[in-house]
């Protein structure tokens, strides 16, 4: 994804956060609102994404921030906001269309279409970059414009509510299970409380009084920041699993997939066996030595192969050459799929 950076002398709102201090260049001309990285974050790997100056110099990006303004209209305005090589931060167009506000420049203000509520700032004329998304010489910009829904950044978009009629029942042994707030570090808090910030902002998630309550847990993630997860553990524990969410005449996918057409394994016959035999070494010397295995050769029923196995248990058990043990492993884990550690006894019990 590109962006043009166009040059310009205008008479600009300038309205600051009283949350973080920044001053916000409000800027109808931006699609997107961007805030300069910090220095921490300009160590960060580059994003994916790059903006284009109009004269072809590229302007970096570094993921996301994401903020809750306080600019003087009594609620709190959650956002999630580029990280880009920018002099200062800018309020773009999505954000100002998100919320409602208008600007007016006569009075110098910030109007809120929800409350009718208005927030002073200053003017500014120096020059400052205005951004767009793409080239507006591209032809099909106006068509992106148009369905600017499908286009847009799903990590700083609010999700829209699909309305349906479905609804989930979970069936528990017992009375809800509540657990205490547990208490983070200040880094950990800031990170999770601004994640709930941007989860509800997007319609994911939103506050609850329910008696059900499972403890927060922080996970550091690869590039040093934190991901809120929650200990279902006690949850879990006294759930009734949901096995047959749907009837069988009606669950199409899994008679789909019940349908076995063919079945890959790994081919292997009893003379190749054989034939490893006579050139393991392990082998010779499990005959030299004594053991708690009885290795006896034998002949395989309805064939000519002799094999050595093991006659020391009501099982009789033939020796696989380290050479066929992938294999031998492989065959009936593909089918099944069960535990390693349920495979290993199967195997024992079977061969050595």
């Amino acid at each position: 994804m590109a962006a043009d950076v166009k040059d310009q002398n205008n008479f600009r709102l300038v309205i600051k956060d009283r949350t973080s201090g920044l001053n916000f260049l409000v800027d109808t001309g931006a699609d997107i609102s961007v805030v300069p990285p910090s220095s921490a974050e300009r160590c960060k790997p580059k994003s994916l994404l790059n903006l284009l100056a109009a004269n072809g110099t590229k302007i970096n990006t570094y993921g996301t921030r994401n903020l809750s303004l306080n600019i003087g209209l009594r609620r709190i305005f959650p956002w999630s906001f580029i990280i880009a090589d920018v002099s200062r931060p800018i309020l773009g167009a999505d954000f100002l269309t998100h919320y409602g506000i208008i600007i007016d420049l006569k009075s110098k203000s910030l109007k809120d279409q929800q409350t009718t509520l208005t927030s002073t700032g200053k003017i500014s004329t120096d020059n400052t970059p205005s951004i767009t998304v793409l080239k507006l010489s591209l032809n099909f910009n106006d068509l992106i414009r148009e369905y600017n829904d499908i286009f847009d950044d799903v990590e700083r978009s609010p999700i829209k509510v699909q309305t349906h009629n479905v609804t989930h029942v979970i069936q528990a042994k017992c009375p809800p299970v509540g657990a205490k707030a547990r208490r983070l570090a200040p880094d950990k808090l800031i990170a999770a409380k601004q994640e709930f910030q941007n989860l509800i902002h997007k319609g994911i998630c939103s506050p609850s009084t329910s008696c059900w309550a499972s403890p927060l847990v922080m996970a550091k993630k690869s590039d040093g920041s934190w991901r809120p997860c929650g200990d279902y553990r006690a949850l879990n524990a006294q759930t009734i699993p949901d096995k047959f969410p749907i009837s069988g005449k009606d669950n199409v996918v899994r008679d789909a997939l019940s349908r076995i057409e063919s079945i890959s394994t790994y081919p292997l016959t009893y003379e190749d066996i054989a034939r490893s035999q006579q050139d393991d070494e392990e082998l010779d010397l499990l005959l030299k030595q004594s053991t708690s295995l009885t290795l006896q050769k034998l002949q395989v029923s309805n064939t000519d192969v002799m094999l050595y196995c093991d006659i020391s248990t009501q099982v009789i058990r033939p020796y696989i050459p380290n050479t066929h043990r992938y294999q031998v492993f492989r065959n009936p884990h593909d089918l099944a799929h069960p535990g390693v550690r349920a495979k290993v006894r199967l195997m024992c019990s079977r061969f050595v």
